[in-house]
């Protein structure tokens, strides 16, 4: 067989990406902990003048280096062909999310500093639990809404590249703190701080954990463009500051008072994720690598702490028999919902079997009770949040710190590909929703699921709960309210 000089070319090539090594990454953590800043401090800013060096150095280097911007962000995903080595290898939707982001973040915080400044240490977004809805943490840094540095992109939401703020709501960590156990295993997920159990890596599934749900999937859709869909995600500067804040909250939930469990199995303990190291190898780490990563990966956070919530969630008990989950409510799926850019209200019809059997207690329940919305569909994503209230009184102001407020739905990776579908699912866990509301004699036969949706606030607005700025239309199947599996 004779081989032309092109395709040998061709050859080598491939072969220079992916005969490399393929062992475990050698991790040579320094003696002394390095630590990753709030990036709107003034540490925090030098830092990112660092990233901004680090960002314009690996935009100029060839698309096939692994080493360059547009290569490192089509590891999380792209709609680029023909798919080069560990491209589209992101984690979402199952408990894999977030040890495989904590590697990818970890390989790229190197990049940078090997492009920039040995000094340099990936910052964070410290958006969580801000203090109003005009909080200046809600805000993009500044840096990144500056039109001249290589953090700005166009591709955002308007409004927050103005100034605008994050909505308050998707963003304060009680929702996800609240949950004790990493997983709940393979069939009810909205009660789990990590996500879904899963026999093996899945590129997308919908089991999204609390933490992945808010703020992760939130602050996606609310800073918009590239950042609202996976396949364009990191491509974004603001991703890589978003997902440190991620990895920090998963440390600041370890750190919570006592009773949260890592219930991890082996499967994700001793899963292998590949990555390009410095020299452009590639090499494997699992989660048994990097759970603590102070000691094993050789960084920290300048603050780990976030309030403790006022409740706790705890996983559906395992059943002794076989039974099936009881359906409390059911709007079947040829009634869809169609959400837009004004609130609306749902009635979900009652089944005969009754809504309040026996009572529940927001402390502890020996069943946790589950909003399901199924086959959700939508040609692009809207970009906003749709807040859901369970029963909101006529007249009632709706607000995420309300009794009625049960979650918000957020669309970023439930659809992650224009070529590609998969399971479209959300699940809120509302027993603790459900047991306030009968306490307040609000909780009768029937159920009324109101949407109302909230984007970010433009710079010298008050948010409100009105009509929104939604970049497309979304609808709902069926929903119901069920005992949790």
């Amino acid at each position: 067989m004779n081989i032309t000089l092109k395709q040998m070319s061709i050859f080598l090539l491939l072969w220079a990406l992916t005969a490399t090594c393929q062992d475990k990454c050698v991790v040579k953590p320094d003696a002394k902990p390095r630590v990753r800043v709030n990036a709107t401090t003034a540490e925090g800013k030098k830092q990112l003048d660092l990233y901004a060096k680090g960002v314009k150095a690996m935009h100029g280097r060839a698309a096939t280096d692994p080493t360059s911007w547009s290569y490192q962000a089509a590891m999380h995903g792209t709609y680029t062909t023909p798919v080069q080595p560990l491209w589209n290898t992101c984690q979402h939707g199952t408990y894999f999310f977030l040890s495989w982001h904590r590697m990818y973040i970890y390989f790229f915080e190197q990049l940078v500093r090997g492009a920039s400044d040995p000094a340099f240490n990936l910052p964070y977004w410290d958006y969580d639990n801000p203090t109003s809805s005009t909080d200046p943490r809600l805000q993009l840094p500044a840096e990144f809404r500056n039109t001249s540095s290589p953090l700005y992109v166009s591709e955002r939401n308007p409004s927050m590249n103005a100034g605008g703020y994050l909505p308050a709501g998707d963003v304060e960590t009680n929702y996800s703190m609240s949950r004790m156990m990493f997983t709940c295993g393979a069939t009810n997920w909205a009660s789990s701080f990590g996500g879904k159990q899963v026999p093996s890596p899945i590129h997308f599934s919908s089991g999204f954990g609390a933490l992945e749900s808010l703020p992760h999937n939130a602050v996606h859709d609310d800073v918009g463009g590239w950042m609202s869909d996976p396949n364009t995600a990191a491509q974004d500067p603001i991703f890589w500051l978003h997902h440190a804040n991620i990895d920090r909250l998963w440390d600041a939930w370890e750190k919570l008072d006592s009773g949260r469990t890592n219930n991890w199995d082996a499967t994700w303990l001793d899963q292998k994720f590949y990555f390009f190291n410095e020299k452009k190898q590639q090499c494997y780490l699992t989660a048994r690598d990097i759970l603590d990563d102070a000691k094993q990966l050789g960084y920290t956070y300048e603050n780990e702490k976030v309030p403790v919530p006022p409740t706790k969630v705890s996983c559906p008990p395992k059943k002794v028999t076989a039974t099936t989950p009881r359906l409390l409510a059911e709007l079947p799926p040829e009634k869809r919902t169609t959400l837009g850019a004004a609130p609306i209200n749902v009635d979900i019809p009652v089944k005969e079997t009754g809504l309040t059997p026996k009572k529940l207690t927001a402390a502890a329940s020996p069943q946790r009770l589950v909003l399901t919305l199924d086959d959700i569909q939508f040609e692009k994503n809207p970009a906003v949040g749709y807040e859901i209230y369970l029963n909101l009184p006529k007249g009632e102001q709706p607000n995420y710190k309300s009794p009625y407020y049960a979650g918000t739905v957020h669309f970023f990776g439930l659809k992650h590909s224009r070529e590609e579908n998969h399971d479209a699912q959300l699940q809120f866990d509302v027993t603790d929703v459900v047991a306030r509301l009968q306490k307040l004699g609000q909780w009768k036969d029937h159920v009324t699921v109101t949407y109302v949706p909230r984007g970010p606030t433009e710079p010298g607005k008050v948010a409100a709960a009105a009509e929104a700025k939604v970049a497309g239309t979304a609808t709902i199947g069926r929903i119901s309210l069920s005992e949790a599996d």
